[in-house]
């Protein structure tokens, strides 16, 4: 109070009692948890909603990609299959070397092994968390 009679409506009086002291101080805790968890829901529903359709972005363009890159690998092997078989009937109009052959196995394989990795990863993503 002040001196002439007028309560400070900015100061508060504590109560007498000690438990109300704690009950109040313990409500105060609680509505600034209660505050910050409700900025963290909304942080993460917002940050879900990116997710999800940075998700259907992807999951579009895997799907336009992958048949491409499954063609050019398709044609490739096929293009291998055919300079093995004609290097094997032994025509003078066509004839690889060994290295070249050799080569030409090794990326089919390579080539193979990798798209096996890739798709695996894409059925299997590595968890960010």
């Amino acid at each position: 109070m002040s001196d002439a009679g007028q309560v400070d409506i900015g100061s508060e009086v504590p109560p007498d009692d000690p438990n109300l002291v704690k009950i109040q101080v313990e409500a105060d805790l609680l509505k600034e948890n209660l505050e910050e968890q409700r900025i963290k829901n909304s942080q993460q529903r917002s940050a879900n909603k990116f997710r999800k359709s940075e998700y259907k972005h992807i999951k579009k363009n895997r799907r336009k990609y992958s048949r491409h890159i499954l063609s050019v690998t398709i044609y490739w092997l096929l293009f291998c299959a055919v300079c093995i078989v004609g290097t094997a009937f032994k025509n003078d109009s066509f004839n690889l070397s060994d290295g070249v052959i050799i080569a030409m196995i090794g990326s089919a394989l390579g080539t193979v092994v990798g798209m096996l990795v890739v798709i695996l990863n894409w059925l299997y993503p590595k968890s960010k968390d």
